[in-house]
């Protein structure tokens, strides 16, 4: 992705968006300010950086895509998560998602409303419409199968 002619040897045909998804920063902010020419500044996105000791972003601000998760969704926050037994899960916004975040028991990443996906970004608001697609809690992924359990029965 980084090489110099990497964007002229790939085939870029409908694709329009860059997620930046490395546990390394600085390659995440090369890779989103270099297709930031291709796809526009709007269409490329990776994950909060790490902050050093100082609290400042290991990247400069002005070299960053757009940054994924209403907080800032960090990748060591994705691999803590993980290693807790955390999964991604979608599920229909509302009340109960709206609860699961307040708890802190899901971290929404993009929206999905009639069938078009979007990354949820710093500062977006909790969807109210369609569906979530996040990080889920072992707790709360067992709410959802039995949510979505009563839902195949009531289908029947």
């Amino acid at each position: 992705m980084l090489a110099d002619d990497a964007s002229h040897d790939l085939d870029l045909r409908g694709i329009g968006r860059l997620l930046a998804f490395t546990s390394n920063d600085e390659v995440n902010a090369l890779a989103t300010g270099r297709f930031a020419r291709i796809f526009g500044r709007r269409e490329v996105f990776q994950l909060t950086p790490s902050k050093r000791r100082s609290g400042n972003l290991s990247v400069p601000e002005e070299l960053l895509g757009r940054l994924v998760g209403i907080d800032g969704l960090s990748y060591s926050t994705i691999d803590e998560r993980s290693r807790q037994g955390w999964r991604v899960r979608g599920a229909p916004s509302g009340a109960f998602i709206e609860a699961a975040f307040e708890d802190q028991l899901y971290i929404p990443m993009v929206r999905v409303d009639e069938g078009r996906m979007a990354f949820l970004c710093r500062n977006d608001p909790l969807p109210t419409e369609g569906d979530v697609i996040g990080l889920a809690a072992p707790s709360l992924q067992r709410q959802l199968d039995e949510l979505k359990q009563l839902d195949q029965l009531t289908d029947e």
